[in-house]
Order: structure tokens, then sequence, then C-alpha cells
């Protein structure tokens, strides 16, 4: 099995993949006694029926070298050993990093912690996009059956479009706020207070409106 090592300790599997940049290696021609090969791209084949269409006993080489380099290795050392350390929230969670270079532990770890953050709103722009798209599909009926009056579905549309920014948006806070109220407990709360007076604006926007058309039959 291979092995990898940093000043004489040996990496775990997690932190060798991350260490690891392999690069093809292959042969640019082949040698008379291999006249039954084929090459292939980086790919060596034992035949020409082998390349193109492989069965068993047909044969495929590659060859590939990492190249060596400067590393910088942030994990827990255990015994002659470096592997990630164990994280309470599970599979998945564990520290341990790799750099190439010569690194600092802290930039390492604020670059990790700048990572984070990003692909955290990431996700949560995603998942406020998609709530947007499924009020827009639970709207979508009542602004189909409008299109059917004459410039009554363009105007329905684009108000249905504004309803269903506004529900997502409250949807959305609501959710970022009950997700951090454990950890968060004032900003959840304020989120909650945002979400709460987007929902109260709306709700009066839309007596008023309703009211004056009221008053204008």
């Amino acid at each position: 099995q291979e092995s990898v090592t940093l000043e004489g300790f040996e990496l775990s599997t997690e932190l060798r993949s991350q260490a690891e940049q392999e690069s093809g290696l292959g042969p640019r021609t082949l040698p008379a006694t291999a006249a039954s090969a084929v090459l292939l791209g980086e790919h060596v084949y034992s035949s020409r029926a082998c390349a193109n269409k492989p069965s068993v006993g047909c044969a495929r080489l590659r060859w590939s070298h990492a190249p060596a380099q400067v590393v910088s290795v942030l994990a827990a050392k255990l015994r002659t050993r470096l592997k990630p350390w164990p994280s309470a929230q599970g599979d998945g969670y564990d520290i341990g990093m790799v750099s190439f270079g010569e690194v600092s532990a802290n930039s390492m770890l604020a670059g990790a912690k700048s990572s984070n953050t990003a692909w955290t709103w990431v996700k949560r722009l995603g998942g406020a996009f998609l709530i947007w798209v499924g009020w827009g599909l639970v709207l979508g009926p009542a602004s189909y059956i409008a299109s059917w009056v004459p410039l009554l579905g363009k105007l329905v549309g684009c108000l249905l479009g504004v309803v269903a920014f506004l529900v997502a948006l409250t949807h959305s806070l609501t959710v970022i706020a009950i997700a951090w109220f454990a950890h968060r407990p004032m900003m959840s709360l304020t989120l909650l207070a945002i979400a709460a007076g987007i929902s109260f604006t709306g709700y009066s926007s839309l007596r008023s409106s309703r009211g004056a058309s009221y008053k204008g039959i």
C-alpha cells in the first residue's frame, strides 16, 4: 500500500488525497517489441480490439507521477501518523488540511473559514432561490387563469411574482432564524423580526389595495 510521509509522520488517507497532484506520464511511442499494443492518449491497450471494445482479458496501462513539492499540513498527531481532528458533528466535519507551499496555521484556518463562509452563503442563497421558485409554481395556476384575459395576464403574473418573492424571503429568513436560534439567539430574533415586518407590510399593502379597489367599484 502506498504511503506518504512528512518529516517522519505518515499521512492518513484523507490527508494524502489532498496532497496528491498526479499528472500523466504516458509514453509517446511504443517499442517494436510491443507490436500488438495500441497507444491512445495516455493509455496503452494490449490490442486494437481491446481499445475498440474492451472485454475480459484485455489490459489497459497508464503511467502517472506526483512531483515532489513543499506542503503544509494542519492535522492531529497520533504516534507516527497525521490524521484529521475528529469533530463532534460526525463524519464529514473532521478538521485536516493540506496546503501547497509554506503556509502558516493561522493562514490555513483563515482560508478555511473564508471558504466555509462563502459556501454557506451560496447554500443560503440557493435555498432561498429554490423557495422562490417553489412559491412561484404554487401561484402559477392563478397566473395561467388570468392569462386568458387580455392585458390582465401580465399584470397578474407580475403581481404574483412579487408576492412569491416576498413570501419566499419571509420563508427563508424564518428557516435561517430557526437554524440559528441555539447558537445565535439575538441574530435569530432579529431575522424573525425582519420576517414579521415583511409579512405585516405585505399584508397591509394587500389590504390597502383591496380597499381602494372596493371604493373604486
